[in-house]
């Protein structure tokens, strides 16, 4: 009888035991998984890296700033992609993100064109001037027409493959605007697409001409071209001959945007006579309000220790907020803004006046010290 009720009451001691072993047998698969390291690249998002979609320095791939092939400027329903957050700034290794060519405290020394030296100081008690380039217009993209608002002293550069850079180019010049021609060159990383139309390493003399006339067909309003992203492009001391050729047959100047190191457009600009200036610094390698004001800072700052400057930034409402903003401080602070036709080479040096065309009460298309540049104008001989 006894062993009949110990062996009766022996089975629910089994679940028990069973339930009690299967809890052991999870928390120690839980504290192994824990102690195992994870893999690399098995770790959450930590930011933007390589194959991450977002390119070093800001710069959006694929196909920044240009319509997508097959797409139609300006047709409805094109599918044209977004434009791009900052396709100019292209670092080489080692260099900050966002734009090391024209990075902050490079020798403000450097020759800036043709290699035959800096330009020269400003004379004591002249006022310091300051050219804002905006680049990569044309896409109607969020802050656009704020740029479009700002001094006509600011500069305006418009892709030639934007759906919408033609009719811009018109309004802003009518507004007195300077209208650059803001022209895709091929880059030295693979994956970063300028877009179609782009100067390529290899082209024939005749090929530059084709694409640069073409480009510029669509901005008769033009007095200048910079370049859209062209690290490698740049470099190529013999498509930089066939583009300033190409330039001076139009009597057009040239920006280096200065989107990558070791340029050789100084050297073919002086060969062909060709004016041309070197951005010195990108505003918005940050897209916050207070990043970019910084960057404005610098931009005068440099103006005023060295007399002139070049600065460039791209249509976007933190960008348009801070210049509007902004503008007005530097003035009353004595920095002259000034389209960037007035800081090329060879271009005639406008006398000391008041601190920017806004405050001036200068008429929208009264110019602002520029230079007479385009189809037409004299081209200022190179010294």
């Amino acid at each position: 009888m006894l062993l009949y009720r110990s062996g009766r009451s022996s089975p629910p001691l089994r679940p028990r035991a069973a339930a009690v072993l299967a809890l052991v047998l999870c928390l120690g698969w839980v504290l192994a998984m824990a102690l195992v390291p994870a893999p690399p690249g098995a770790v959450g998002h930590q930011g933007a890296g390589p194959g991450s979609g977002a390119a070093e320095g800001g710069e959006a791939l694929p196909g920044p700033g240009l319509p997508p092939p097959g797409a139609v400027p300006g047709a409805p329903g094109a599918g044209v992609q977004p434009a791009p957050e900052s396709p100019d700034l292209e670092p080489a290794p080692g260099e900050e993100p966002g734009g090391s060519e024209a990075a902050p405290g490079r020798d403000e020394t450097v020759p800036r064109w043709g290699g035959e030296g800096p330009m020269p100081p400003e004379p004591a008690g002249a006022v310091p001037r300051l050219a804002l380039v905006v680049d990569d217009l044309g896409w109607g993209v969020p802050g656009t027409e704020e740029m479009l608002s700002l001094d006509p002293a600011v500069t305006l550069a418009f892709l030639p493959g934007s759906p919408h850079g033609v009719e811009l180019a018109e309004r802003a010049a009518a507004l007195g605007h300077e209208v650059l021609v803001h022209i895709p060159m091929e880059s030295s990383r693979p994956e970063a697409d300028p877009g179609p139309g782009a100067l390529r390493v290899g082209m024939s003399a005749a090929e530059v001409a084709d694409l640069v006339d073409r480009a510029l067909g669509r901005f008769p309003q033009a007095v200048g071209v910079n370049n859209h992203m062209g690290s490698k492009a740049m470099g190529d001391a013999a498509l930089m001959d066939a583009l300033m050729a190409a330039m001076e047959r139009r009597g057009l100047f040239f920006l280096d945007s200065a989107s990558g190191p070791g340029s050789a457009a100084g050297p073919a600009a002086a060969a062909h006579g060709v004016p041309l200036a070197r951005n010195d610094l990108f505003l918005d390698n940050v897209r916050q309000p207070e990043a970019i004001r910084a960057r404005l800072d610098e931009a005068a700052g440099l103006a005023a220790r060295r007399g002139w400057a070049v600065a460039i930034c791209h249509p976007s409402p933190a960008a348009a907020q801070v210049l509007a903003a902004e503008l007005p401080r530097l003035a009353a602070a004595g920095v002259k803004l000034v389209p960037v036709s007035a800081l090329v080479q060879g271009a005639p040096r406008p006398a000391p006046g008041p601190a920017s065309g806004a405050s001036s009460g200068r008429a929208p298309g009264a110019g602002g010290g520029g230079a007479s540049f385009g189809a037409g104008a004299p081209r200022p001989k190179v010294p």
